[in-house]
């Protein structure tokens, strides 16, 4: 069977960041569209309209972006100074908690869990399992190392590893992330909760 495909029509372009996007990301109703820029900039748009809802700026680049997926209002922005903030209320423009890892290194990538509320951070080369505590609070109850040695490495290759993306699966109960190796990707299902 073969499928015909129509060209996409752009609607509308958002255009108040002043350096490169590095992360978008849809809230869970798909009321909004947030974009995080190099600038250090956060911009909440309302999409179907192109309406800004908010703008705030981080004292770093953003390069990671995630909702949470049962507290509508709860936008989780990861930082390459290493900041995690919390904004719970994109009325006040700032965030109004963070995320403390114990390691200061960027934040790449971002999951939350729908079942649990956990949150993954890829935070330097380490991905980080955080819980909730108290409203607004997470702390880290489980650090998974980076991967072993890569298969299939010279010596003049990058060593560094940094995880890339991150996804919950099986209600919450195992991981799946990727990491960046010199353009290489690797996929690791981690471990059960």
């Amino acid at each position: 069977m073969r499928r015909t495909f129509s060209l996409f029509t752009a609607e509308r372009t958002l255009e108040d960041q002043t350096a490169s996007v590095t992360a978008l990301a849809f809230s869970p109703t798909g009321k909004y569209l947030v974009s995080g820029s190099d600038d250090g900039s956060i911009i909440v748009w309302e999409p179907l309209t192109g309406t800004l809802q908010c703008r705030t700026v981080f004292k770093s680049g953003i390069l990671s972006l995630t909702w949470h997926p049962a507290k509508l209002n709860h936008l989780f922005v990861g930082c390459q100074n290493g900041t995690l903030a919390i904004m719970d209320d994109l009325k006040t423009k700032e965030s109004c908690n963070s995320v403390l890892t114990g390691v200061k290194a960027s934040i790449f990538a971002l999951a939350v869990d729908e079942y649990s509320g956990n949150l993954s951070i890829a935070v330097g080369s380490e991905i980080h399992i955080a819980k909730e505590v108290s409203e607004g609070k997470y702390a880290t109850f489980k650090i998974l190392p980076p991967p072993c040695k890569l298969l299939n490495a010279t010596q003049q290759t990058d060593q560094k590893v940094r995880g890339q993306s991150l996804a919950f699966k099986d209600m919450g109960s195992k991981l799946v992330a990727t990491y960046l190796c010199h353009g290489v990707v690797y996929v690791l299902f981690c471990c059960t909760f």
